[in-house]
């Protein structure tokens, strides 16, 4: 069986370590529970990239912006002057369920509960007389 690892480009080999350099440099500046809510996505010009799992933790982070930039000039490798922090597509949003009906019961008009009422009697079809006369039902009380 041939290795994975030969299979891999040499570049995208060396931007996987890089980004797990830089992973471990933000790791070594936030506190810990920061950590496990944000991702290195990379350095752009001088532009370092982070991913935060929600927008909660994307203000949090904002917090530690200058404090990461400082950490990240001081080991030399990429210039950092700048910190942006991106939320992760459709991280933090829970799919809800759909909120219960609350519309008020259908009220039909007098004359048009007569006439479904009517349009019943008059159907053979046993099903379809059964809603006719559900529908008749609903007239106002007024």
């Amino acid at each position: 069986m041939k290795s994975i690892r030969g299979t891999i480009p040499a570049h995208i080999r060396q931007q996987v370590t890089h980004l797990r350099v830089l992973e471990d440099a933000l790791r070594d500046c936030l506190p810990a529970d920061c950590c496990s809510h944000c991702r290195v996505a990379g350095i752009f010009g001088e532009t370092l990239l982070l991913v935060a799992d929600s927008p909660a933790w994307r203000s949090r982070l904002h917090f530690y912006s200058d404090r990461i930039i400082s950490h990240f000039s001081h080991l030399g490798k990429s210039p950092v002057h700048r910190v942006r922090i991106r939320v992760a597509a459709g991280a933090g949003i829970q799919p809800q369920p759909p909120a219960p009906r609350c519309d008020p019961p259908l009220r039909l008009p007098a004359q048009a509960a007569q006439g479904f009422a009517s349009l019943a009697r008059a159907t053979e079809d046993r099903d379809l007389r059964k809603a006719l006369e559900r529908i008749a039902q609903r007239a106002s009380k007024e």
